[in-house]
């Protein structure tokens, strides 16, 4: 089980703990800022009508039962001991999950049910410490056959792609029959383990190990110490910004299937993926947007100085599973619920400017794409990007590298959570709320222009029809090959054996995912991801640092900037 103890609890089964890792206390100390970084999905689904009994409560309630025990850490809490925080897990607590665990909810539209997701993070928390997830089942009054599940975690014990893994295993289950064994609980705990347990490195001695994060460190270091100036969009910055809760929101638009179809070609004639091109279309978005509003007078010359000679600076997220210990990739770790993600650092030079553009060659108040940057220079730009993550993936020692982000955060993490605990024992307001000025940064000060990536084709990890066939690779828990070798009787070690499951046409459709997140101050993230064969763009903000106008107008420049560089079919008609 690696890092966790085995001890007898007084009510006759036994509890399991582990100490939390770097990377997990520090999403522990933002969970403790009023749920920052609480992170969910949810899919609205058209079901079967003749299979009534998909999404009644106790067909629900069993299928979450059946989940916690593959999934041991979402029936987990979280003890604080000596200074030091750790997971427990209890057995009893599996088998007898806390009723809070699962919501039954009706509404009268899709948008209502957006309503309510939306409240999960800006209004009164939905889980803690001990009630780290939820699942709601929202049943649509204007549509019988259209139900909305969302799936809702803390952080620290599940990121993006683990929340995505459990919607596909609990619609696969919740139409799949009953299964008719267990998991070994000690060899699903052992999947769960800190993510640097999972390090390829991790079987050398320690002398070498400690010799490998050292040098990580140093590395890491090295690359952050090089990162100066920065600048992000128009927002409103105080002193206090650290200090106060976000106020989370969410857009999604999609891209029609032929031309989603279009642009993927493009990227990958051009040798680059579309998250390399993403981030680029963001920056040349950004640059329209701060070019109109300079041309309107809404910003000064002095600070349009200031911001073209800034470089662009962005933080990626970076799932760690593809390059974790290969037994546990075979044992289902990937397909499982844990935080195994990191974020890696790239830079852009500065924002493509054409000030001296006549009014009359304007497009929408901004220059066209053309006179800001070529077709071949947006093209250098995404290589640029690609060159910068190769480089560091390529690195034998990115693992070591990336694990340094996490003890550089965490006293940030931590400052603020005890501020905003502070405020809201004593109830007195936060000191001063000054706005900052972009040009009042210190010369040494990184800035970084947002977050945010490209999370790839959806499709290959959350399938649009339930039950998955028995061939199907993520077929849960019948799954035939090793991925999930681990299905035994509970404390059997004998081979089990190949559990059947009946081809069955589709009694569950997903219509369209979304992933939800309770953002941090000031935290801005755009995002992509295909899915139904479409390109679907994602932004996540603080509404109290960035207005929904200027959101919706970088939005629709990303947006525009994508269409223009890829968007042309250059496909040539065979005759």
């Amino acid at each position: 089980m690696g890092a966790w103890q085995k001890q007898p609890s007084p009510h006759g089964d036994f509890l399991y703990q582990r100490p939390l890792s770097t990377e997990e206390l520090t999403f522990y100390w933002d969970a403790r800022f009023n749920g920052a970084a609480d992170i969910g999905s949810h899919v609205m689904v058209r079901s079967d009508l003749a299979r009534g009994g998909l999404f009644q409560e106790q067909n629900v309630v069993n299928t979450w039962r059946a989940l916690l025990l593959w999934f041991p850490l979402l029936g987990s809490r979280l003890d604080i001991r000596e200074g030091q925080v750790y997971f427990v897990v209890s057995e009893r607590r599996l088998r007898e999950p806390n009723p809070e665990q699962v919501s039954f909810v009706s509404v009268s539209s899709a948008q209502e049910a957006e309503s309510f997701a939306a409240n999960l993070t800006n209004g009164p928390r939905p889980i803690s410490f001990s009630l780290p997830s939820r699942l709601y089942i929202i049943s649509r009054l204007d549509a019988q056959d259209l139900h909305h599940i969302i799936f809702y975690t803390i952080h620290l014990v599940a990121d993006g792609m683990s929340t995505m893994n459990f919607m596909r295993a609990f619609l696969d289950t919740l139409c799949s029959p009953s299964p008719t064994r267990i998991p070994n609980l000690e060899e699903r705990l052992a999947l769960v383990v800190p993510s640097e347990d999972l390090y390829p490195s991790a079987t050398m001695t320690e002398p070498r190990q400690r010799w490998r994060r050292a040098i990580g460190g140093v590395l890491t270091d090295l690359r952050r110490s090089k990162l100066k100036g920065g600048h992000t969009i128009p927002g409103k910055f105080t002193t206090s910004t650290p200090y106060t809760p976000a106020r989370s929101r969410s857009v999604t638009v999609a891209l029609p299937r032929d031309t989603s179809f279009v642009i993927m070609e493009n990227c990958r004639r051009r040798g680059v993926t579309f998250g390399h091109a993403f981030l680029v279309a963001t920056q040349v978005a950004l640059s329209r947007l701060l070019h109109r509003r300079y041309f309107r007078g809404d910003m000064s010359k002095a600070e349009w100085e200031y911001r073209k000679r800034q470089p662009t600076h962005l933080r990626c997220p970076m799932s760690l599973r593809p390059h974790l210990n290969k037994q546990w990739q075979d044992k289902g770790g990937s397909n499982g619920i844990s935080l195994t993600s990191n974020a890696l650092d790239v830079s852009l030079p500065f924002i493509p400017s054409c000030d001296a553009i006549e009014a009359s060659h304007l497009v929408d108040g901004a220059p066209p794409f053309h006179s800001l940057l070529s077709s071949a220079r947006f093209f250098w730009r995404c290589n640029l990007i690609k060159e910068q993550t190769s480089r560091i993936l390529r690195h034998p020692l990115h693992l070591e590298s990336a694990a340094r982000i996490f003890p550089l955060r965490i006293d940030a993490c931590r400052a603020s959570a005890l501020s905003w605990e502070e405020t809201q024992n004593s109830g007195r307001r936060l000191p001063g709320d000054d706005v900052l000025c972009p040009l009042a940064n210190p010369v040494d000060t990184v800035v970084m222009a947002h977050g945010g990536s490209s999370i790839g084709n959806l499709d290959a990890v959350l399938p649009r029809t339930y039950p998955l066939p028995a061939s199907h690779p993520l077929a849960f828990p019948y799954r035939e090959s090793s991925g999930w070798d681990g299905s035994r009787v509970a404390h059997d070690t004998t081979p089990h054996e190949k559990v059947s499951r009946p081809q069955t046409e589709a009694m569950i459709n997903v219509l369209s995912p979304s992933i939800i997140v309770h953002c941090r101050p000031s935290e801005l993230y755009p995002g992509a991801f295909c899915y139904g064969e479409q390109l679907h763009f994602v932004m996540f903000w603080d509404a109290k640092v960035f207005d929904e106008v200027t959101i919706a107008e970088w939005l629709e420049e990303i947006k525009a900037a994508t269409l223009w560089y890829l968007g042309a079919d250059t496909r040539v008609a065979k005759l």
